[in-house]
Order: C-alpha cells, then structure tokens, then sequence
C-alpha cells in the first residue's frame, strides 16, 4: 500500500472513522501522505482527524453512512472527475439520507 500511494496507483482513499485514519497512518509508518492522492470521509469527525494528521479531506459527506459517502463521492467525481475512476461510482443508485 506504501509503494502504491508513493507511485500515483491510487486515486481516492475512503475514511470510514477517525480509528481508520490513525491505524492507516500506524501502518504507513514514517510515509509521507502524497498531496496527489484524494480522500473522502464519511462525516467532519473523520475529517477533523485527517487535518489533525496533516491530511486534506477532499470530500465530506452530508449523511453520515456508507450511502452517504458513497452519494458524495460521485458528486465529487461529476464535479472533478477522476482517470480511471469505476463507472459504477459515476452512475451506481445510492440511496439517500
């Protein structure tokens, strides 16, 4: 996962919880998080965590669910889309809040 962060291999990394901002980290150890690689989160705590960490939260959800991040992300991608970003993300149904 190191070496595929630091090679530009992934475009977006989801954050479900604050403890699944801190334990990634913990895994990278001493890896530098690349400013290139987007991040979303499923609620301002989470997001809150990353910025506390030194990682920008590029797409926060609204309803704090899988859904709803799921719902946010494919905002983000019709707003800013991504090179290889899966066609189900960009028009997969996701209920809302």
């Amino acid at each position: 996962l190191r070496r595929q962060l630091a090679a530009g291999e992934i475009d977006l990394v989801t954050f479900t919880s604050s403890s699944t901002v801190t334990n990634l980290l913990e895994v990278l150890g001493e890896a530098v998080w690349p400013p290139a690689v987007k991040t979303a989160c499923i609620g301002p705590v989470t997001a809150q965590t990353c910025k506390n960490c030194g990682i920008r939260p590029d797409v926060v959800a609204a309803c704090y669910t899988v859904e709803g991040l799921v719902q946010a992300i494919r905002e983000d991608a019709e707003q800013h889309p991504l090179e290889g970003l899966s066609a189900s993300v960009r028009e997969g149904d996701v209920d809302q809040c």
